[in-house]
């Protein structure tokens, strides 16, 4: 039988929805939504994928300029996942130093936890759904009210 760890993980790759920045979700192509969704079933690390991070990288610099660090980041990402075209514009980078690398993997870390948090709330929500349409939290088994005459 599958263990509790491996079933939750085993969601977790399969519905743990995209994190983008709030209002630019529509601005990531489907082909790199596709491609992240397939790096996660893929990977073996209970963490964000690189092309998550990608994903929540480019939303974000919709909205706001990137400093030099998420910058060398972005760029990072974007050379391990498209090379051509990191080469092709001139922003190929081949490695972080170690103070990048631990800023990736605290947002890896933290895209991770805020998956965690958003199937929670689908869980919740499914629940709370369910139990509106069959009393009882959905097992049909109430108690019955056998009125006594006296």
């Amino acid at each position: 039988m599958f263990s509790r760890r491996f079933a939750t993980t085993l969601a977790h790759r399969l519905f743990a929805p995209i994190i983008a920045w709030p209002g630019c979700e529509d601005c990531v192509p489907e082909d790199l939504k596709t491609r992240a969704q397939l790096a996660r079933l893929a990977s073996q690390e209970e963490t964000a994928t690189n092309e998550e991070c990608l994903i929540y990288m480019h939303t974000v610099s919709l909205v706001s300029p990137l400093d030099q660090t998420w910058y060398n980041i972005y760029t990072f990402l974007f050379s391990q996942l498209f090379p051509k075209q990191a080469k092709k514009i001139g922003v190929y980078r081949n490695q972080l130093d170690s103070f990048e690398q631990q800023h990736l993997k605290g947002l890896k870390d933290w895209i991770w936890r805020k998956q965690v948090e958003a199937l929670k709330q689908r869980k919740v929500a499914a629940q709370a759904q369910t139990n509106s349409v069959i009393p009882n939290g959905g097992t049909g088994l109430g108690k019955s009210k056998a009125t006594k005459k006296t």
